[in-house]
């Protein structure tokens, strides 16, 4: 379908009747995209596919990853320890608004995340709105002013013509 966005989760493990594709320790993903439980080797769960795509949505929005780093371990450390950088301070002409949704968007529990994909996209249309403001009518006064320069009126017709234009 046209103007729609699709994500697909392919379901590997589950799909070969498997809990996992990783023995216990190990860690399956890409570090700018783990959600901070899996860089602490726990087990993924719906709040680490919304923290993932909060990542995304970061990084289409910023135009980079909220924790990249030099290396992929450094930044799967940061993901698990740093603070929720601003995204309007990585990209100003994004609300400042933003910064709010992000910090509960990519939260380091999984608890204080939004419980669904929906309710973080309904916040981030409510900061786009409230960081739109109100607008109101704005009110013509008479006469309305012209970028043109008035003339003269234009001539009366002589008595003799039979229009009916009138000054």
């Amino acid at each position: 379908r046209r103007d729609q966005v699709h994500v697909g989760d392919f379901g590997i493990a589950s799909a070969a009747g498997l809990d996992s594709l990783t023995e216990t320790g190990t860690i399956l993903g890409t570090a700018g995209y783990l959600s901070p439980e899996q860089a602490r080797g726990e087990r993924a769960t719906d709040a680490s596919d919304r923290y993932s795509l909060a990542v995304v949505a970061y990084e289409l929005l910023a135009g980079r990853r909220p924790f990249e780093s030099e290396s992929t371990t450094a930044e799967a450390a940061r993901h698990a320890t740093a603070p929720v950088p601003s995204i309007h301070g990585d990209k100003a002409d994004l609300p400042p608004a933003f910064d709010r949704v992000f910090r509960r968007a990519l939260a380091k529990e999984p608890a204080a995340r939004y419980p669904s994909a929906a309710e973080f996209v309904a916040e981030l249309r409510a900061a786009v709105h409230e960081d739109a403001g109100t607008t109101g009518w704005i009110v013509p006064t008479w006469p309305m002013p012209t970028a043109v320069t008035e003339t003269a009126a234009p001539p009366r017709p002589s008595p003799r013509t039979t229009t009916s234009w009138r000054p």
